[in-house]
């Protein structure tokens, strides 16, 4: 800018009143001359453009001082300067370029393109499939994508067999279930013989007198030990009162006892000769019963019934038969 001194301003003003403005109001026309800048020639100021800027007949203004002159044309600037190569001789319009903004435009948020890496970002998505009902499923069926299209609850038919991998039938679950674990199951044991039941385990109370029921160690082994042992002799008693074995083949009268001690009497008899009610032979001591016994017999004759059989605490064997009898088969067992 270029500063203007050592001028004289010649104005042609009406008188002034009084009242006239104050210096601001005549500096302020002033500076609207001096921003002219077509009043300053070769860098002197136009002293008839000022003076008829300011003058205006009829109005009271001063004549402004020369510090508000210089005021004023210091804050001019000159034809020559220019704003990014557009020079200031009049309004001046700039763009985009002016201001470092080449690459702004006015494309709408829609049609705006969108980064390189940006778009490689959005091409490694998928597009999601519709929306399915949230639930907690057992069987799903996806797509190509990955993505859960549909959902169910799976059924035997859904799992393919293989090895430890296959499936049993709800009646089938119900048979494991009662023979695995706790028995669920119906199950009836009578409690009569010493039995009992606890989950899973039968047992059995040990053998008394009274009650049966299992046996003791001991127990176990003298029995085990009588099993070992051969059976004893049998031994053929003497008949007596005319008795006779019926023989051909039959088995004929005898008797023994066991290795648990139980006598045993067997044999057919003739009735040939005999009387019924009378002593057919006679046991020994230790094979007689505590007291009197009775058992049936069998009768083969001309006449159809039973016989009998009476055996006392002496060891006598009463043989029972009908009229016409021909023989009376015997077979019984006893503790002595």
């Amino acid at each position: 800018m270029k500063r203007i001194t050592g001028f004289t301003v010649f104005l042609s003003l009406s008188i002034v009143s009084a009242s006239a403005m104050a210096d601001t109001a005549a500096d302020q026309l002033l500076n609207t001359a001096l921003r002219n800048t077509g009043n300053l020639q070769d860098g002197k100021l136009d002293k008839s453009a000022v003076a008829t800027t300011i003058s205006s007949p009829g109005s009271d203004l001063k004549v402004p001082s020369e510090k508000a002159a210089r005021s004023a044309i210091n804050l001019l600037v000159p034809k020559t300067t220019t704003v990014n190569g557009h020079g200031l001789s009049g309004n001046v319009t700039v763009n985009k370029a002016d201001v470092g903004l080449g690459n702004v435009d006015n494309t709408s948020d829609a049609a705006k393109p969108i980064s390189t890496a940006t778009q490689a970002a959005l091409d490694g998505k998928v597009t999601g499939n519709v929306a399915i009902t949230g639930a907690t499923k057992t069987k799903i069926t996806y797509d190509a994508k990955g993505l859960v299209t549909a959902g169910a609850d799976a059924t035997t038919a859904d799992i393919a067999d293989s090895t430890n991998k296959r499936y049993v039938s709800d009646a089938q679950l119900v048979v494991i279930g009662n023979t695995s674990g706790t028995n669920t199951g119906d199950v009836t044991i009578g409690t009569a013989n010493g039995l009992s039941l606890s989950g899973q385990q039968i047992s059995l109370q040990i053998a008394t007198d009274s009650v049966p029921g299992a046996l003791t160690a001991a127990d176990h082994a003298t029995f085990a030990a009588k099993a070992a042992t051969a059976l004893e002799a049998i031994t053929a008693p003497a008949l007596l009162n005319s008795w006779t074995n019926v023989g051909g083949g039959e088995q004929p009268a005898q008797y023994y006892k066991d290795n648990f001690g139980i006598v045993h009497v067997e044999g057919l008899l003739s009735t040939s000769g005999t009387s019924s009610a009378t002593v057919a032979f006679n046991l020994p001591v230790g094979y007689r019963p505590a007291s009197n016994r009775y058992f049936s017999g069998f009768v083969d004759g001309s006449s159809l019934g039973s016989g009998n059989i009476g055996v006392t605490p002496a060891g006598d064997v009463y043989v029972f038969y009908p009229a016409g009898a021909g023989s009376v088969g015997i077979e019984f067992s006893f503790r002595p």
